[in-house]
């Protein structure tokens, strides 16, 4: 169960869940996304400290960071979005 993009014309929907490449669910839903990171146990994505951004932007870089969650190890996805 890889993300599922629903993508009506021009808008671009990010699913409440996808697995991480190790397989393990990740939930999408929150401001915060917790990562299933075997060698911490802080690994969390918080898109709250962004909200002065443009959503634009702010919407890229999570579909960026979605696939990296995808097809990287937990770590890789934290230190982009944390870098």
């Amino acid at each position: 169960m890889n993300a599922l993009r629903i993508v009506i014309g021009d808008d671009v929907a990010t699913p409440d869940f996808t697995r991480d490449s190790a397989g393990h669910i990740v939930d999408l839903r929150p401001s915060k996304w917790r990562l299933n990171a075997v060698e911490s146990t802080n690994t969390i994505i918080n898109w709250d400290r962004l909200q002065d951004c443009d959503e634009d932007a702010i919407f890229a870089t999570r579909l960026h960071i979605l696939r990296l969650i995808e097809t990287h190890r937990a770590r890789h996805a934290y230190n982009t979005e944390n870098g």
